[in-house]
């Protein structure tokens, strides 16, 4: 099966809910949350003040980056160093591609594991967490994206 793109999912409003949903149950949903909330710092940051972008990146890098993170992402020590730095020491050096690496890694994670899973899961009648009856709308639904990516 090839695999299937979160931008694809993000289409397709009852398969991206059940999507969070199925990661919610399986304690995994801090790579889409991330990539969801860095992609608006994304279109945002180079449209507020660069106050409001610092303000912006320290809530995402608290969240999801920090140590101690409630929602803690596995990123690879490039990625994590050089967003630490900036917003640590040079926070003047804040753009809107800040997480850009970082959205990278998550993404590749997510459409390369986790989606694969959900499907799987969907398509494959098994009983999930999250999604224990697939709706007809939601098959249908990930049936055609699954078309579209053949």
């Amino acid at each position: 099966m090839k695999n299937v793109s979160l931008s694809s999912i993000l289409m397709h409003k009852a398969v991206f809910d059940a999507l969070l949903l199925f990661l919610q149950k399986q304690h995994g949903q801090e790579n889409l949350l991330f990539w969801l909330h860095a992609e608006a710092f994304r279109i945002l940051a180079g449209q507020v003040s660069s106050k409001q972008a610092e303000s912006m990146a320290n809530r995402i890098f608290n969240r999801f980056i920090k140590d101690d993170s409630i929602s803690w992402i596995c990123l690879g020590v490039e990625s994590c160093t050089l967003i630490s730095e900036i917003i640590w020491n040079h926070p003047d050096r804040i753009t809107p591609d800040l997480f850009l690496a970082a959205q990278k890694e998550c993404l590749e994670a997510l459409e390369f594991n986790c989606i694969p899973r959900f499907i799987q899961h969907v398509m494959g009648n098994e009983k999930a967490p999250g999604i224990e009856s697939a709706t007809d709308t939601l098959y249908y639904e990930l049936s055609n994206i699954l078309e579209e990516t053949l």
